[in-house]
């Protein structure tokens, strides 16, 4: 923690410097390459921010990166396939010759920008908001790293997609074929079921957040309970002797917020209700807690 304001600076250094990099490129791969950097900049924000929404945005925002940028580099790929260069300046109205193939790149273009409804905008907003509680002023450089993406993903997108035909024009370009379509589809599909349903992915995250943050901040300790998952969510089941047991399938973490002193979740070092060499300690940490609340 001594160094979380350290991170919290060079990632927002990171996310700017990528940003201009990536705004000087007229290289397709290597525009993709350079916001890379912003895009893991963000990562390390959210992650060092040491709260929830933070941790849980770089974590997401990590797979995000994976199928974003991954898309976009097999979009690129694809181009360079039939035309075997990869100048922005000798592209422009690809959407004529492709138009299946500008479509997928729209998406994914708008997904690094982290516009609403794609997956980045979940993580990215996240992320900004575990940094903004964590540092305003690192956060808001980094709210200018965003704007930079906006900046070069448009430009290149305008330049490729729309305009008058480049040199390209000598070659034959054909849409994108059954076989491409079939590596891209699934990553265009996580780009919206994340961006407009992230829940599932959030929940996978969210146990481990907490466990993280037991340990990053202690129990029991005078600080903001923001950091801190409550663990609420909860549907009782019944086993033998009619006795009401909470499974850990059945106990969902949720993001809610309170001030004071942060609760017990009943696990990690110290835990209520642990016993060394219990496995299921956690368990019953997290089901404590939710009768605790329901009550």
């Amino acid at each position: 923690m001594h160094y979380s304001t350290l991170m919290l600076a060079l990632s927002a250094l990171a996310i700017v410097y990528g940003g201009l990099l990536a705004l000087a490129q007229d290289d397709l791969k290597k525009l993709v390459a350079y916001s890379s950097i912003s895009h893991m900049g963000f990562v390390t924000l959210g992650i060092f921010a040491l709260n929830l929404h933070g941790l849980e945005g770089g974590i997401l925002q990590m797979f995000n990166h994976g199928v974003t940028t991954g898309g976009l580099f097999l979009l690129v790929g694809l181009v360079y396939e039939r035309t075997h260069t990869r100048s922005i300046a000798d592209y422009g109205g690809l959407m004529k010759a492709a138009p299946v193939y500008t479509v997928i790149l729209a998406l994914f273009t708008l997904s690094s920008m982290a516009l609403p409804g794609t997956n980045a905008f979940v993580g990215e907003l996240l992320v900004l908001s575990g940094g903004f509680a964590a540092s305003p002023a690192v956060s808001a450089a980094a709210v200018l790293g965003a704007l930079l993406g906006a900046a070069y993903l448009l430009g290149m997108y305008r330049k490729v997609a729309l305009g008058p035909p480049g040199a390209y024009a000598k070659f034959a370009i054909s849409d994108v074929n059954a076989r491409e379509l079939a590596a891209i589809l699934p990553l265009a599909i996580l780009v919206l079921w994340v961006g407009f349903y992230p829940k599932p992915f959030l929940g996978i995250i969210d146990a481990s957040v907490a466990h993280l943050l037991e340990q990053v901040h202690g129990r029991g300790g005078d600080h903001d309970c923001r950091c801190i998952v409550a663990v609420v969510d909860c549907e009782p089941a019944r086993d033998r002797g009619d006795r009401r047991r909470l499974h850990s399938a059945d106990c969902r973490a949720t993001r809610a917020e309170g001030a004071g002193i942060c609760p017990d979740l009943g696990f990690g070092r110290g835990g209520a209700g642990r016993r060394p060499g219990d496995p299921h300690a956690r368990r019953r940490g997290a089901a404590s807690l939710c009768r605790h609340v329901h009550r």
